[in-house]
């Protein structure tokens, strides 16, 4: 079975003006985020995406994310 290794990525929160908003997000394209618009991705895309209070908070989602999309066959 082939399964592709999921590299999410952490960027900060910004407004549609482009300040940062001091939140942080997950974004993972294998789960289907297409770093757009936080209203045009799905559920699950937005669950895994936060927005997250701290940059700490985030990593450890992000670091819990990619751990629980590895397999070892």
């Amino acid at each position: 079975m082939e399964f592709s290794r999921h590299e999410p990525t952490l960027r900060p929160e910004q407004t549609p003006t482009g300040l940062s908003t001091g939140r942080f997000e997950v974004c993972c394209r294998e789960c289907g985020d297409d770093e757009g618009g936080y209203d045009s991705q799905s559920g699950e895309v937005r669950d895994l995406r936060g927005p997250y209070p701290s940059k700490d908070r985030a990593l450890e989602v992000l670091v819990l994310h990619r751990a629980m999309t590895e397999r070892d066959w």
